[in-house]
């Protein structure tokens, strides 16, 4: 097997320039656009965008969320040479059409591996649960807090004595299964009972919806 690999070409492009063209493709919901707020506050702008220039035009192929993100918060990049503007690295991709850049957005964004939650835990056992819970997301776990319930079933119990007043659960779920859960989160979220829900001090948006929808 032969795989072509074309020069890899990095310029610097201002972000005010750049045109999605994922349209509602993916959403960006208040929760993760904190997390991802709080990755490039930590880590800086390490991954470079995807861009295809169409006759010129810088277009996104991988960079939507953090576009929306620059924009909003009126973004500044520090560069080596200690200048600052908002020009961010971009890995410049070809592109023959519009056609062909979707289909290669679709390739960018599309997860061919699993994430398991055995996997996930064993992988960051020695990463802070803050850094986890407050800069990381990824569709394929779900997570609510801070202890996790594997099989959870109509048996379990939280342990007596004083506790902390907010508990993470992670679930081990089915892609399809994944997916119909979000967008009932999704749903729930544009109600009017959610908008009056007793939250109990609860900041987590996804946690109260999912609240709602079993509480009824």
């Amino acid at each position: 097997m032969v795989i072509k690999v074309p020069d890899i070409r990095i310029e610097l492009i201002d972000y005010t320039t750049w045109v999605p063209i994922q349209g509602n493709l993916k959403d960006l919901y208040t929760d993760n656009f904190e997390r991802l707020k709080n990755s490039l506050k930590q880590k800086g702008g390490f991954v470079p965008a995807f861009i295809w220039l169409d006759k010129g035009i810088p277009k996104i192929l991988d960079a939507h969320q953090r576009h929306r993100l620059f924009v909003a918060e009126n973004v500044e990049f520090e560069h080596i040479d200690g200048t600052k503007d908002k020009r961010y690295p971009c890995v410049i991709i070809e592109a023959e059409n519009l056609k062909d850049a979707k289909e290669r957005l679709l390739v960018i964004s599309s997860q061919y591996g699993r994430m398991t939650q055995e996997g996930h835990d064993e992988f960051t056992f020695d990463i802070d649960a803050e850094f986890l819970t407050e800069t990381t997301h990824f569709d394929a776990i779900i997570s609510f807090g801070e202890v996790k319930y594997e099989d959870f079933d109509d048996s379990f119990s939280l342990a007596d004595g004083d506790r902390e007043p907010f508990q993470q659960m992670t679930f081990t779920l089915a892609d399809e299964q994944a997916e119909f859960i979000k967008n009932k989160i999704a749903e729930a979220k544009k109600t009017e009972e959610y908008k009056y829900l007793e939250t109990f001090g609860n900041e987590n948006g996804n946690g109260n919806a999912l609240y709602l929808l079993i509480h009824g």
